[in-house]
């Protein structure tokens, strides 16, 4: 007869608990993900839901989605989705590049760091023309006023971001991108 010890530690190493999921920075830095979104989703460990968000920032949320992957119309409206069409010259270029870059990732024709790329430069658009009333003030003589401004900036630009960053979630839904990377079909008790 087996004691109480042994039938405890034979329970243990048999029991089936719920499936477990790597952590998502593994899974992301085995999928090629740019080092930078491997760090920030490092601390949510497998929690897929969390990173997704808060994630910070555009061009990541894009990539979590392209890492996914999210079907090619999804990502491709996304990007779209982060500025209007009828913008300024600029900001149209941009837009035009990083909507051909997502629809070139979608054919197979351009990688997932093409399409971070040209995100960020249509980010970076978006973010210096809502920011300009900042950029333009001359730089101060003193120290301190100049460290406030640059906080200033700072916090318009993180402010920015975020906004963006919620346009593409707006388009993109987490339960998407939970199918997309735990392999779960549509159930109807999930």
């Amino acid at each position: 007869m087996a004691s109480l010890f042994e039938r405890v530690v034979f329970w243990l190493r048999t029991r089936r608990g719920p499936a477990r999921h790597p952590p998502l920075w593994s899974v992301l830095r085995d999928r090629g993900a740019s080092r930078e979104l491997v760090r920030f989703v490092d601390p949510f460990g497998a929690d897929l839901a969390s990173a997704w968000s808060e994630c910070p920032r555009a061009e990541w949320t894009i990539e979590l989605a392209a890492l996914a992957p999210i079907t090619a119309e999804r990502l491709v409206d996304a990007v779209a989705h982060l500025t209007p069409e009828a913008s300024a010259d600029a900001l149209a270029a941009s837009r035009a590049r990083a909507v051909a870059v997502a629809r070139a990732h979608a054919a197979g024709e351009a990688d997932v760091e093409a399409l971070v790329v040209a995100t960020h430069a249509l980010c970076c658009a978006i973010i210096e023309r809502e920011t300009e009333e900042v950029a333009s003030i001359p730089a101060p003589r003193d120290p301190e006023r100049a460290w406030t401004l640059q906080g200033q900036f700072d916090a318009l630009y993180a402010e920015a971001q975020a906004r963006l960053a919620e346009r593409v979630r707006e388009v993109i839904a987490l339960a998407e991108v939970r199918v997309a990377y735990e392999g779960l079909e549509a159930h109807p008790y999930r």
